[in-house]
């Protein structure tokens, strides 16, 4: 019987390690293209790699939670003095520019109920809200969100007049002057609103 159980014992030992092996992470980075054989090195880079990805994917699901406080708390503080949620922003330390972005964020995941939207870059999400669609919908919106190269993918739509309202002969650096106006215009808008808001609270307290 002693026996028996040595044996049994061992074969759990075998299945489990063999349940190991399966569920060993492996890179999809073509090693070969840069001949790299040593297979210390790969499993080296196969573990640390594995541990980057769920840093990434933590970072993104804090993303997402971020996203929508911010986008919360900016329409609470919307209705309260001029200028508050700019001065809430500098209490968290948080820069207006990233705390919009952040916001703009979770306003497109609304839009499009894309969770890849918090792996979008701050860039991206940038020029997605310069996508104008002559028919109303956001699928073009949700073609960059899901392409495997967003930044590519934004790229290809550019270069379509349909997509995008370009103007013709424009550098780079008037490009980043254009966008950098946009986002004035877009802080006014916030501020504009904020105001709106709270003269339409002190028009309630009339009632």
């Amino acid at each position: 019987q002693d026996e028996d159980e040595y044996f049994h014992i061992s074969d759990l030992e075998k299945e489990r390690d063999f349940n190991n092996q399966v569920q060993k992470y492996h890179s999809n980075f073509n090693f070969e293209e840069y001949e790299i054989d040593d297979e210390e090195i790969i499993n080296g880079i196969e573990e640390k790699e594995e541990n980057i990805l769920k840093n990434i994917q933590q970072i993104n699901r804090n993303r997402k939670e971020m996203s929508k406080n911010l986008y919360e708390i900016h329409l609470l503080l919307s209705k309260q003095k001029t200028g508050t949620f700019l001065g809430y922003l500098n209490y968290l330390g948080i820069s207006k520019d990233t705390a919009y972005r952040l916001i703009d964020m979770w306003k497109l995941f609304i839009d499009t109920k894309k969770t890849k939207v918090f792996e979008l870059t701050h860039n991206v999400v940038k020029q997605l809200k310069s996508i104008t669609n002559e028919n109303g919908d956001n699928q073009d919106i949700v073609e960059v969100i899901e392409a495997d190269n967003p930044t590519e993918r934004l790229k290809e739509l550019k270069k379509d007049s349909k997509v995008y309202s370009k103007k013709q002969n424009m550098t780079s650096d008037d490009i980043e002057k254009e966008i950098k106006r946009i986002d004035k215009k877009i802080e006014k808008k916030y501020l504009e609103i904020e105001n709106l808001e709270k003269e339409k609270e002190n028009l309630s307290e009339l009632l």
